[in-house]
């Protein structure tokens, strides 16, 4: 998809919009391109986003500002300030949500110095969505920023221990599949396939005969054993046969 390391840019922003929007709800709203019309949010408008003609000078300010190697204040509130800036900018005609949320989690994963991307608030926003629109309108209306960033930081908590208790939950299920594993004869084969679940949970035959450099009836027969002991399913209906690990994806979306 998108390399990691990609300096945040307009042109992030807009790879981002093409591929959230591919195939879904807003993919007749010109994805990766900029809005060239004049949007409002609410019926009636609650906010009405910058026209058009000022979005250029926006965007420019925001690209700016998130390239820029200091940090402002601490990099968690830096992050949700700029999160409330895209959204105010509003520079789509339809996925803006979708777009700031990765956007969010990208800057909190950089400028916090994570390793990977442990910290996602789309749920928490998703919850709380009246005060979250509320919080983002009030910073606009009333110059609010105490009371979004106090939003935000609390959101942060509750991830925060929500990610955890779900990584716990992914070590002892790794636990429990090492059993499963050692009861069809400990394969160092179907070991390697169900430690890869947990980075992809989701395989295909053709694939899996490839990385291990099998035969395709051998795969085959792989997977078979997983599906016997519960690890991997069919997901049904599949353009191509695949599996997914139903355990693995109930812990870390459901």
């Amino acid at each position: 998809m998108i390399a990691a390391g990609v300096p945040f840019s307009q042109w992030l922003i807009r790879e981002l919009h093409r591929h959230l929007l591919d195939g879904v709800r807003g993919s007749d709203s010109n994805p990766g391109t900029f809005r060239s019309g004049q949007v409002q949010i609410g019926r009636p408008p609650r906010y009405v986003p910058p026209p058009p003609f000022y979005l250029q000078e926006r965007l420019d300010n925001f690209e700016e500002i998130a390239r820029h190697n200091s940090r402002m204040y601490s990099p968690l509130v830096d992050a949700f300030i700029m999160h409330y800036q895209f959204e105010a900018i509003h520079p789509f005609e339809d996925g803006n949500g979708r777009v700031g949320r990765l956007l969010l989690a990208l800057m909190i994963t950089k400028w916090c110095k994570l390793s990977d991307q442990w910290l996602f608030m789309s749920e928490y926003f998703d919850k709380n969505k009246d005060e979250y629109l509320e919080r983002l309108l009030k910073v606009s209306t009333h110059n609010d920023w105490s009371g979004w960033i106090r939003f935000c930081l609390e959101g942060v908590i509750q991830q925060a221990i929500d990610t955890e208790q779900r990584c716990a939950n992914l070590v002892e299920l790794s636990t429990t599949y090492s059993e499963r594993v050692r009861s069809l004869g400990g394969s160092w084969r179907l070991q390697s396939i169900v430690d890869r679940l947990f980075i992809l949970p989701v395989v295909q035959i053709p694939l899996l005969a490839a990385d291990h450099h099998v035969s395709y009836p051998t795969a085959s027969a792989d997977v078979k054993k997983l599906v016997a002991v519960g690890i991997l399913e069919e997901i049904q209906d599949a353009p191509i046969k695949t599996y997914y690990a139903p355990e693995i994806t109930h812990i870390t979306y459901g």
